[in-house]
């Protein structure tokens, strides 16, 4: 009693605490967490879809665009390439012209002429020999050019080649020139030369020229001159990147080398390019970022080969990343507000039962056992509020048995207690008696009259006591009566006292099967979570096998994306789901330590129960301790009885009688002393054990059934 007295105060004290602590504190709901998780993993799942398709789209756009550049740039030196390759033709063609070889000077100068009416883009040509003096020109007065570079090296070389470019003042366009050398039997004999205006070059890089998506090519000779560029200012002053100088005033003729600022990325590009090598890149200048994509442009003869540049500012080429970046992020704001929604729907659902019950929990802790369970769920919660209203049902029907059984022993005890101030009262009479009997047996010591007459009051005294002895014989088979009673009563409800700890722990075994199942539950989630990342395996592969397909495999690429996205979401779902399963658990494991609680109220009211069972023992020892001294003073008076006959008939021995009735008269108040404390003993034990009962009646009210 004592201790579900201490379990029911200690319960009472942190339900008073929790109140306490809950009116500073806030204490986070299953609702609230599922909400925050589920949330946050969206957020970080629509930012990550989104910086990854971002970032898909800036590789595929930075792919398509180093490819158009590429396209580009091959194209315009085919171009190119085909267009000196024809001014190197009609050069070369004239060069074995047997009329510009050997004709006279006219012929010559007509032939000359008349090509050059053809093909509008050469501005002279003219044939000079071994000596370096012109025999032949398409306009103009001839003259010697043997101190000319050109002249030297083809005359060393005997070999065709392509000059460096130049800006021709006349023209006001940048030019080139084509050399052939004459050779006859090995020997030099002459040079063909042609100056071609680059003009055209310069309409192919305007045609191929972008302003809208900033993009642009430009084209170099072998010695890194630009001879074609959107800007004419740097074809005018003959920008050279390889050298990083551009040279002014040449319109005045007072030209002057200047150096200029050439950004690191140009610079590697003017180096590959000049190692003969073609290829894209990315490089920064000014503080824009810019793609570049460059191509050798292989010439005739003996020549360096000329480059094409093509360039395009990066955010110009990504302004549709851009737009599509702001798209998605607005797509996923809805997506997000409609997740928030569904999220707070199904956190509702699966928090709200398991709310319900953990309160009726606690209010069942409080003493209360008339909660019950309302959950609509259609799952495993269902079990758990089906077994809590059983549970409930059945403690309650257990501590109306238990307060049944303690108000009867309450009134066995008071009918005991009764019994006991009886058997006292008539052990007192007896008390009396005997103390009148040795008064007499020593009065009669006096005379053998005396003896006569009190030997006959002595044999009614010894009638009465008969009569007591045997009332108290009675009252003493009642009390045992009594107390069987009780003992089986208490039996009873310790059998209910087992009964209660069997149903509460059959409870517990089920709360642990359902945590059994959410562990196969888990086991379920893994394997969704495999099949998810190897869907995700297949996709990417599919991705890359798409991706070797080129355009064929485009439409495939989107399909295996789209279930790569399937695969990850079906991943980040399995593990949502796994971690709700987890905070599952832990309400379990709260049940369960709740109705470890229950256990031991259940165990110290079965204690209690043993106490009194021990206590109704120790009346049972008392009352048989009376009877036998009841019997024993039974025997005793027969035994005086016969004495007393004794000294009626023998008036002569009647000293001598006297005598050993005084001594048996001690004897009996000696034995009847010790039956009084016995049943004095029976008294006590019989107020214990009615306090005892009202205790347990007291603390069982205290329940709420």
């Amino acid at each position: 009693m004592g201790l579900i007295r201490k379990q029911y105060e200690k319960t009472m004290d942190k339900q008073t605490n929790n109140k306490d602590k809950n009116s500073s504190v806030k204490i986070k709901s299953i609702k609230s967490e599922l909400l925050i998780t589920m949330l946050s993993i969206s957020v970080v799942l629509t930012l990550g879809i989104i910086l990854c398709v971002s970032t898909i789209l800036s590789k595929y756009y930075d792919n398509e665009i180093n490819s158009k550049n590429e396209m580009l740039s091959k194209l315009i030196s085919k171009n190119v390439s085909s267009f000196m390759d024809t001014a190197y033709k009609v050069t070369e063609d004239l060069a074995y012209n047997s009329e510009v070889r050997e004709g006279s000077k006219d012929t010559k100068e007509k032939v000359l002429k008349e090509t050059k009416d053809r093909n509008p883009y050469f501005e002279l040509l003219y044939m000079q020999d071994e000596k370096g003096m012109q025999t032949g020109r398409s306009s103009g007065d001839l003259a010697d050019r043997s101190d000319r570079w050109w002249f030297s090296q083809a005359k060393s070389s005997l070999s065709s080649f392509v000059s460096k470019s130049y800006y021709s003042a006349s023209s006001k366009n940048p030019v080139t020139s084509i050399f052939v050398p004459l050779v006859e039997d090995n020997k030099f004999v002459g040079v063909m030369g042609s100056d071609i205006n680059l003009e055209k070059l310069q309409e192919v890089v305007s045609e191929y020229s972008d302003e809208a998506s900033g993009r642009y090519s430009f084209i170099i000779d072998g010695e890194g001159v630009v001879v074609a560029h959107p800007n004419t200012e740097v074809i005018e002053e003959l920008y050279n990147y390889k050298n990083q100088t551009r040279t002014t005033g040449v319109k005045e003729g007072n030209p002057k080398e200047e150096p200029i600022e050439v950004s690191d990325g140009l610079k590697e590009i003017i180096a590959q390019l000049m190692a003969g090598n073609d290829g894209s890149t990315k490089y920064k200048e000014n503080g824009q970022n810019y793609y570049a994509s460059y191509t050798n442009i292989k010439l005739d003869g003996n020549s360096l080969n000329w480059s094409v540049i093509t360039v395009q500012k990066e955010s110009s080429a990504k302004a549709i990343i851009n737009n599509i970046t702001e798209i998605s992020l607005i797509a996923g704001l809805i997506i997000l507000l409609a997740a928030a929604a569904v999220i707070m729907y199904v956190s509702k659902r699966i928090s709200m039962p398991i709310i319900e019950i953990s309160n009726l929990l606690s209010i069942a802790s409080t003493g209360d056992f008339t909660v019950k369970s309302s959950t609509r769920a259609k799952n495993e919660i269902k079990l758990l509020g089906e077994s809590f209203n059983e549970m409930m049902s059945k403690v309650s029907a257990l501590l109306i048995e238990t307060k049944d059984l303690t108000h009867d022993m309450k009134e066995s005890s008071a009918i005991l207690a009764e019994k006991s101030q009886e058997t006292t009262n008539v052990a007192r009479d007896i008390n009396i008696t005997s103390q009148e009997i040795a008064q007499g047996a020593s009065n009669q010591a006096s005379g053998a009259e005396e003896s006569a007459r009190l030997g006959e009051d002595m044999r009614g005294e010894f009638n009465q006591l008969e009569e007591k002895t045997n009332l108290m014989i009675n009252e003493s088979i009642n009390s045992s009566k009594a107390i069987a009673n009780g003992i089986n009563k208490v039996q009873d409800l310790k059998e209910k006292a087992q009964t209660t700890i069997s149903i509460v722990e059959k409870t517990q075994g089920n709360i642990e099967s359902l945590s059994d199942k959410s562990k196969n539950i888990e086991n379920i989630l893994g394997v969704l979570k495999g099949i998810a990342e190897q869907t995700q395996l297949l996709a990417l592969n599919a991705s890359i096998e798409a991706a070797r397909a080129g355009e064929a495999g485009k439409g495939f690429a989107v399909v295996a994306t789209e279930i790569q996205k399937l695969s990850q979401n079906s991943a980040v779902s399995t593990k949502n789901i796994a971690e709700i399963i987890l905070n599952i658990k832990q309400d379990i494991l709260s049940s369960v330590s709740d109705m470890k609680k229950v256990k031991e109220v259940s165990m110290d009211q079965f204690v209690s129960v043993n106490e009194v069972n021990e206590a109704f023992n120790s009346i049972t020892q008392a009352t048989d301790t009376i009877t036998t001294a009841i019997d024993y003073m039974g025997s005793f008076v027969e035994e005086m009885n016969d004495k007393n006959e004794q000294v009626v008939n023998s008036i002569n021995n009647i000293a001598a009688i006297s005598e050993e009735t005084a001594a048996c008269s001690q004897e009996v108040t000696a034995s009847i002393q010790t039956q009084t404390e016995a049943i004095l003993e029976v008294s006590q034990e019989v107020e214990k054990l009615k306090e005892k009962a009202e205790r347990l009646e007291m603390e069982v009210d205290k329940f709420k059934i």
